[in-house]
């Protein structure tokens, strides 16, 4: 059983997302706070003492795609660009932002790219996902995945962005919900990456769909031509109403993922060791014991020899552990 332990605690107003980075020896978490149009630092490496330790809003010091801060993900870079990045998608700013972070006391704002300019025609509204990735064929270069939720003319699609220089970031290919076999990315939602055992030199990426509340689809996109992005296999089932988050994991040569439906109250494994057949493995519904009404928000951990998946109920209040080590049998724990 695992047992959750409350260590510090910090109020914020209207956090939506957060993700964690190292700088040396310490560890840092950058949160986007949309309602603010603003993102804070924290150091978090003494996590009974967290401290902030630098904010910057929307409008000030350079930072101007921050309108509606959402989604985040850093990366790191070497060579000629070398230090420690986030990319942050701004809903009301149809854009996206790129930070050094690498002085987490001094963040400092780098390009930004609106929609629809220089080619960057599906961050109309950003809001949910953005993934940092590399590909085999070009090891020098970094891009990253931002899913468009609702673009303007109702097209929801994905942006590949090529962040390698984050001071001139350059949009990649684009792809739309109903084009070139493009047939789940209606409401283009999270997005995670992936490998697969049976094709090391191909990179790939999987992102929910919502489309509307009785929308359930998946969609599997092959980016490892940055250029040309091809659309591979589809999933949809009952069990994925509202499909908000996901999150991919690997027991042994067998590559998973498990994805959460919001109106079903439930979550779903799905074998995606082939990209191009999905297979539904087990599944878990909410019940009184557990906290999964609206299940949203996702990510997988291991502790000792067992991986665990850690859910945000969201009209539930709570989080939910559960043991994904066997995706045939999850259970609650």
């Amino acid at each position: 059983p695992v047992t959750l332990v409350a260590k510090d605690a910090e109020n914020l107003t209207g956090p939506q997302y957060v993700e964690v980075f190292t700088i040396g020896t310490s560890t840092y978490a950058i949160v986007t706070q949309p309602d603010e149009d603003r993102v804070t630092i924290y150091d978090v490496s003494n996590p009974t003492n967290i401290v902030v330790t630098d904010t910057e809003t929307d409008g000030n010091n350079n930072f101007s795609a921050l309108e509606g801060a959402t989604a985040v993900d850093t990366f790191t870079l070497t060579g000629t660009y070398a230090g420690t990045y986030a990319i942050v998608t701004a809903d009301q700013d149809s854009g996206v932002q790129i930070i050094d972070v690498s002085n987490p006391s001094a963040i400092v704002a780098k390009d930004k790219e609106f929609d629809p300019d220089n080619g960057f025609t599906k961050i109309y509204s950003p809001s949910r996902s953005a993934e940092i990735f590399t590909v085999a064929s070009n090891s020098t270069a970094t891009y990253a995945i931002v899913t468009d939720f609702n673009a303007r003319s109702g097209t929801d699609g994905v942006q590949i962005i090529d962040v390698s220089n984050p001071s001139a970031i350059v949009a990649m290919d684009t792809e739309e919900d109903g084009q070139n076999d493009f047939d789940q990315l209606q409401g283009a939602f999270d997005a995670d990456i992936f490998t697969v055992a049976s094709n090391s030199t191909a990179t790939y990426a999987i992102v929910t769909a919502i489309g509307s509340w009785d929308s359930n689809g998946i969609q599997i996109i092959d980016v490892s031509n940055p250029s040309a992005i091809v659309a591979k296999g589809e999933f949809t089932h009952a069990n994925l109403l509202y499909p908000g988050g996901v999150e991919t994991f690997t027991i042994g040569t067998s590559t998973y993922a498990i994805v959460t439906g919001y109106t079903a109250d439930t979550v779903q494994i799905l074998d995606i060791s082939d990209p191009t057949n999905i297979v539904a493995k087990d599944s878990l519904e909410n019940s009184g014991s557990l906290e999964l009404d609206g299940a949203y928000g996702v990510d997988v951990f291991t502790a000792g020899a067992s991986t665990y998946a850690i859910v945000t109920g969201y009209d539930d209040d709570g989080v939910q552990i559960i043991d994904v080590s066997d995706p045939t049998d999850i259970t609650a724990v």
